[in-house]
């Protein structure tokens, strides 16, 4: 039991941007969906709830790419390539954080389980080798962009069991920004392997600079959609006025780091990306109408 409990921390602390990132997801979207006053208690639920769902996919996606981790220069660092964490271990962490998180899920309600294993099924079929959806054109990056407005419904529906346009909204456009975005910020540091294992990203496919106009297209593309949500679905205006500098500061600070496509400065265009995404939500937020 105490070894499981290392290989435990270990996973999670190969793993803890995105185990924070998607759990956070699902907040949010309980945050918009109420206006910003969700009740404590589902809300704590359903983040403990992707947070082992979505430990269990990684960790799943973790013991079926560990030959391929090895190959990088950053993954190989990960627990499985080190083999700081048995294979076993790792299957048992698998089954055991996906049914507690999906039985937390269930518990809330049903809508939220629904979602809840849609995104657990999803990422399953992601990394499964009989289908292996990151191998196939476009699927890899759309599968990643669209868990983010799939968890922030599990969140909405976590505190109010109904539907919400604000939520569908903005989930769409923080979508559309990772799809852009995924070739130059997160894609690039997989090529390597990504080519041995057969995967055909836009990472692989695309030159660099194309990838630069993707994702400067997802930016001023995503601060178009906004100027229509307040135009069109009711958020305060204070949405454009408060992403508009946001944008004209990030958009040339991060462009000068990818131009040289270095990795350290890609990372640090990845970190910056990470900061402005969070404002975008919590701008959306305080600007969502109720």
């Amino acid at each position: 039991m105490i070894s499981l409990y290392h290989a435990f921390i270990k996973l999670l602390q190969s793993r803890l941007e995105v185990l924070r990132a998607w759990p956070f997801a699902a907040v949010i979207g309980s945050f918009i969906a109420t206006g910003g006053t969700p009740q404590a208690v589902p809300t704590i639920l359903v983040f403990i709830s992707v947070f082992f769902v979505s430990f269990s996919v990684y960790a799943y996606n973790d013991i079926l790419d560990a030959k391929w981790d090895a190959m990088n220069a950053v993954k190989k660092k990960r627990p499985l390539p080190m083999g700081d964490v048995s294979p076993k271990e790792a299957w048992m962490l698998v089954w055991m954080t996906g049914g507690a998180g999906l039985l937390i899920a269930l518990a809330i309600n049903w809508q939220t389980f629904l979602l809840t294993l849609a995104y657990f099924l999803l990422f399953t079929i992601y990394s499964l080798p009989a289908i292996r959806l990151k191998k196939r054109f476009l699927c890899k990056e759309i599968v990643i962009a669209f868990a983010f407005p799939l968890l922030m419904f599990a969140g909405a529906y976590a505190v109010t069991a109904r539907f919400s346009e604000a939520v569908l909204y903005t989930g769409l456009i923080i979508m559309f920004f990772m799809i852009m975005g995924q070739p130059a910020m997160n894609d690039i540091f997989d090529v390597k392997e990504d080519k041995k294992a057969g995967v055909r990203s836009l990472s692989i496919l695309l030159p660099w600079k194309y990838a630069l106009a993707l994702w400067i297209t997802g930016v001023c593309g995503s601060l178009l959609f906004m100027v229509l949500l307040v135009r069109f679905a009711g958020f305060d205006p204070a949405l454009v006025w408060l992403m508009s500098p946001l944008t004209l500061l990030y958009l040339p600070v991060t462009l000068q780091l990818l131009k040289s496509a270095e990795i350290d400065n890609i990372l640090k265009a990845k970190t910056i990306s990470h900061v402005y995404v969070v404002f975008m939500q919590i701008f959306f937020i305080f600007t969502a109408p109720v």
